[in-house]
């Protein structure tokens, strides 16, 4: 069985597309959607400019898989606000946006992150002088 030890050095910058693709694939496998310590290991480990590649492919027939991933790991890191409220999360949400604007509406598949991502924006405006999205 493969341990999140393993896993971790797979998800950085300094791993191949293929070994980033293959651990974003095996996270499921090790960390619990309500283990906080875990997922805050995945985001310290993360090359979140991959997410937002996988975020941005496009053309290819694999294309709707890479969304699914980055966004179901960006659901996860959504439930947490220390993780949400950071600048490598709002850049992905920009991304995101960008991407549902070209997809049919009736996809379902992103819209728990779009609830999250609602409520953390009414919750963050209100709390700050400029809007955490701009």
């Amino acid at each position: 069985m493969v341990t999140l030890d393993q896993i971790l050095p797979l998800l950085g910058p300094a791993a191949s597309n293929e070994e980033k693709i293959a651990g974003l694939f095996a996270l499921p496998n090790v960390v619990g959607p309500n283990d906080t310590e875990a997922l805050r290991r995945v985001f310290a480990a993360l090359d979140f400019e991959y997410l937002r590649k996988l975020l941005r492919a496009k053309g290819n027939d694999d294309s709707h898989v890479y969304h699914e991933v980055a966004l179901n790991v960006l659901v996860a890191f959504a439930a947490d606000e220390t993780l949400a409220g950071t600048d490598q999360f709002h850049k992905c949400t920009k991304t995101i946006v960008k991407l549902l604007a070209t997809l049919p509406i009736s996809l379902v598949f992103a819209a728990p992150l779009t609830r999250q991502l609602a409520r953390r924006r009414r919750r963050c405006c209100k709390t700050r002088s400029i809007c955490c999205a701009g």
